[in-house]
């Protein structure tokens, strides 16, 4: 007798295990996935700005040059 602590059966300990760790994974996985996704747009944002201010004449050629590879670096 285990005094009303019925813990087998497909619903039990090993079920809910199972359970935390596909939450876990999953969790890992998007914070990590997140974290990348986060400094791509910003390099492509600082590229659009630099084309802009090329575009206007408000930079050369050649410092359009040099902030483009130290951005890209």
């Amino acid at each position: 007798m285990m005094h009303g602590y019925d813990m087998g059966g497909f619903f039990g300990w090993g079920f809910i295990q199972l359970i935390l760790i596909i939450l876990l994974i999953t969790f890992l996985f998007w914070v990590f996935n997140s974290s990348e996704n986060k400094t791509k747009p910003s390099e492509d944002q600082s590229i659009k700005i630099l084309n802009e201010r090329l575009a206007r004449g408000e930079i050369t050629e050649e410092e359009y040059d040099r902030l483009k590879r130290k951005i890209n670096s």
